[in-house]
């Protein structure tokens, strides 16, 4: 499943009214909130928390408090999460980087 077809399971189980359900302003969300966590290692499941907040503000839907907190975890975990580092051509994240440099200077 792609995170768009995410993102809009999400919106239906949220929203009462599946006319507020605008498959164009889902993506703009998506892609804000893919901006926004950038090179960080998230779960999916975070990203699209930040989605479906950012989609609310954007449609003018209210927000609930259980959205809010969705929202403020997300950004939490986000906060907490990995930058995502390439090093010669293979993907780690920052943690995982230090630990092998920590490794390779403790074998020197």
């Amino acid at each position: 499943m792609t995170k768009i077809e995410k993102l809009q399971l999400r919106a239906k189980a949220g929203l009462s009214n599946e006319n507020e359900i605008i498959v164009s302003e889902l993506q703009f969300a998506l892609d804000e909130a893919t901006e926004i966590v950038g090179d960080k290692n998230l779960a999916e499941a975070y990203l699209i928390d930040i989605a479906y907040y950012r989609f609310l503000l954007l449609m003018k839907i209210g927000v609930d408090e259980s959205e809010v907190a969705n929202y403020k975890i997300a950004l939490k975990a986000f906060d907490l999460a990995p930058v995502i580092v390439i090093e010669d051509g293979v993907e780690s994240d920052s943690f995982a980087s230090k630990v092998i440099v920590s490794n390779r200077e403790s074998v020197i």
